[in-house]
């Protein structure tokens, strides 16, 4: 069973976590941007070497583009669903966007997460895969890693996509790009837990410039930086700071709408979410190891909450839930963050 983990303030029933059978794969969007005058070109990144984010790659396969995170020499994690449509790894790319322009990888082999079934079955969770690039990332690129402990409900953190993106006020308008990286931010506004206490997910709500665009409680970011995924946004990593540096606590897998809310994609008022890493290093690590390409990660010292957390995540802070699926009765709607 999951245990919904820490919500701050006001909330409603989250979105349902399950998936129609029916849905297609589809190519990924990315990145929102708050209203007018806040605009996607406002979330650009420059593809230079002095990025933080230089490490965060275009994954293309033949069913669109997605994203993923550097690990090591030779590994990206990305989204298990960005490959139910069993690719052959030859036909994966993975892009790195450096001041030299795009540099390309091919794929040896991708290797999704033992527990993955599909896409919302039975649950969300486990919705990892691993690549491993054919050859060493270049150079100037950057490799993350991935905390011990699991980040806090209410962290601030930064999220980081490939395709396409639009204001959230209306919605997606502009095409998905695999040389074009956007950056925002969200709060981790609710954790989800296992019944061994491991956090597995992570939900947030997209809070526009009013409280009725505000489902889990808690102000926005501001116009200029809260975001969320829209469709395809398989794969985009999550980050905290840590020790001054980019640590990598999560991607994004799925979005969704709450009962009563805006049901089209990217709006505010809608939610997304996604895998908690901290639970699945030790598979991730296990992998690279094996590949004989060196340790998924260094370990990073645990930011100051991390005890804390560790110390209360099985406590009264811990709300137990059943496990994460579609939920008709309560009006709620989950898709594919390719849809």
């Amino acid at each position: 069973m999951l245990a919904a983990a820490m919500r701050r303030g006001r909330s409603r029933a989250l979105l349902a976590l399950g998936l129609a059978a029916a849905m297609p794969v589809l190519p990924a969007h990315a990145i929102m941007a708050g209203a007018f005058p806040d605009t996607p070109a406002a979330r650009v990144d420059a593809n230079v070497d002095t990025s933080p984010w230089r490490g965060v790659v275009a994954v293309q396969t033949p069913a669109g583009i997605f994203t993923g995170a550097t690990l090591g020499r030779r590994h990206v994690l990305t989204a298990a669903h960005v490959f139910d449509t069993l690719p052959a790894p030859a036909e994966v790319q993975v892009i790195f966007n450096l001041s030299a322009g795009a540099v390309q990888r091919g794929v040896v082999r991708y290797t999704r997460h033992p527990d993955y079934v599909a896409f919302g079955v039975p649950d969300l969770r486990h919705d990892l895969a691993l690549i491993e690039l054919a050859a060493d990332r270049p150079a100037a690129s950057l490799a993350y890693a991935i905390p011990a402990g699991p980040p806090a409900a209410g962290a601030v953190v930064t999220v980081v996509g490939y395709g396409a993106s639009g204001n959230g006020n209306v919605g997606v308008s502009v095409p998905r790009s695999a040389t074009v990286r956007r950056v925002g931010g969200n709060v981790l506004d609710v954790l989800i837990a296992d019944g061994t206490g491991t956090v597995r997910l992570f939900h947030w709500d997209f809070d526009g410039p009013t409280a009725a665009t505000n489902f889990l409680g808690g102000p926005t970011l501001g116009n200029a930086l809260e975001t969320t995924l829209a469709g395809g946004d398989s794969g985009a990593p999550v980050f905290i700071e840590a020790g001054g540096a980019p640590a990598l606590v999560a991607i994004g897998t799925f979005t969704g709408a709450f009962a009563g809310g805006p049901t089209a994609q990217g709006v505010f008022g809608t939610a997304a979410g996604g895998q908690v890493l901290a639970g699945y290093r030790p598979w991730i690590e296990e992998l690279i190891t094996t590949s004989g390409y060196g340790e998924t990660t260094e370990d990073i010292p645990l930011p100051p909450w991390a005890a804390a957390l560790l110390a209360t995540v099985l406590g009264a802070r811990l709300l137990r839930g059943g496990c994460a699926r579609h939920d008709q009765a309560a009006g709620n709607e989950v898709r594919s963050d390719q849809g």
